[in-house]
């Protein structure tokens, strides 16, 4: 029996806001490769996407294959892992933003003056 195309059955309004609310949504994959070393990750919630040029911060709303503080994810030396980091959406005006960690001690992450694309999704590594 052949397999037909899918049929849309999604309302179009609720397609415009399903829309909207993702492209409101800023993503960053992150590598790390340790060559030598086992590497322990793990992320705050406390984690920021902030405007370099506005006082705009957006929160993460989600993370995938990191551990939440107080928790460490291991990455053996020599393997290569990539986790995914989602934050809310930036300003329409904003063109570069950093990426930090913000906790009570040393050693966030944090990576500046990122340049925006059309996409809101970003390679970053560690």
């Amino acid at each position: 029996m052949p397999v037909e195309a899918p049929v849309e059955v999604i309302q179009p309004q609720l397609k415009n806001e399903t829309a909207t609310q993702e492209s409101k949504q800023v993503i960053v994959h992150v590598y790390c490769n340790p060559s030598s070393e086992d590497l322990l990750v793990r992320i705050w919630k406390t984690t920021y996407l902030f405007c370099a040029h506005s006082p705009h911060e957006s929160k993460m709303l989600f993370f995938y294959d990191i551990s939440l503080y107080p928790q460490w994810y291991p990455v053996p030396a020599g393997k290569s892992h990539v986790f995914t980091l989602v934050f809310e959406g930036l300003p329409k005006e904003c063109t570069h933003f950093h990426i930090q960690e913000v906790i009570p001690q040393s050693g966030g992450f944090c990576w500046t003056n990122i340049e925006r694309n059309k996409t809101d999704v970003y390679t970053v590594r560690l």
